[in-house]
């Protein structure tokens, strides 16, 4: 499976098409801690103190609507399930896709499949 990670914002002027386009905007972007891969994607095309790691996606929307952050990349599925049940989903776009990754589906799919079935679709 591939998982697609997309920069969400809360400015209708931003758009996003590959991590290229984050090159020269000066953007200050959030991302899942502990994410070395978009850590160290986002790191070439942005200066580090521009970037920060959260916690978690609440995090990330309370920041880009407090206007502490432009972009907030995380991965669509789980994104677009929590965007769609909370207070700022007329607030956050998907601004556009800057990647992707490829991962191996655990065993937590298929032990769970009622509350998983919700982030598949």
């Amino acid at each position: 499976m591939t998982v697609r990670f997309i920069a969400f914002t809360a400015r209708r002027d931003i758009k996003v098409d590959g991590w290229e386009s984050l090159k020269g905007k000066q953007y200050r972007i959030d991302y899942q801690n502990g994410s070395e891969y978009m850590r160290e994607r986002a790191s070439h095309y942005t200066s580090p103190s521009k970037l920060q790691p959260l916690y978690n996606m609440n995090q990330g929307m309370q920041q880009m609507v407090s206007n502490r952050a432009d972009i907030f990349i995380w991965d669509e599925i789980d994104m677009r399930a929590r965007l769609n049940a909370s207070k700022f989903r007329d607030m956050i776009f998907n601004a556009g896709v800057v990647g992707g990754s490829k991962i191996n589906l655990h065993s937590f799919f298929l032990l769970f499949p009622c509350q998983n079935s919700l982030l598949l679709g």
